[in-house]
């Protein structure tokens, strides 16, 4: 995943399925939470993680998702963002319901 693995305990796989990781606990997925929150911001029109290192203490952030996201992953980042002293808002989107516009 971002840079190694020493920092969340977490290694990300080799071979195929590279990139994925597979969490088996809520303190894994939080303990790659946070260190997505320490990495240095990147603005970038690359899709992924891009870090929230730049959130501090009495920051105001808003959260926007869908729900194409796991949302055990998104409570994880809102909560590590919330440790370090944001006020974090969450916006959950709907997923479109066919035949409803």
């Amino acid at each position: 995943m971002c840079g190694s693995g020493a920092d969340t305990g977490i290694v990300a796989p080799t071979g195929p399925g590279l990139g994925r990781v597979r969490l088996t606990s809520e303190d894994q997925l939080l303990a790659l939470a946070r260190h997505l929150c320490s990495l240095p911001e990147k603005r970038s029109a690359h899709v992924g993680s891009i870090g929230y290192g730049g959130t501090r203490e009495g920051d105001r952030v808003l959260v926007a998702v869908d729900r194409h996201y796991d949302p055990d992953v998104v409570r994880a980042v809102v909560a590590a963002s919330r440790e370090r002293g944001a006020r974090v808002d969450l916006l959950e989107r709907p997923t479109a319901t066919p035949g409803v516009t």
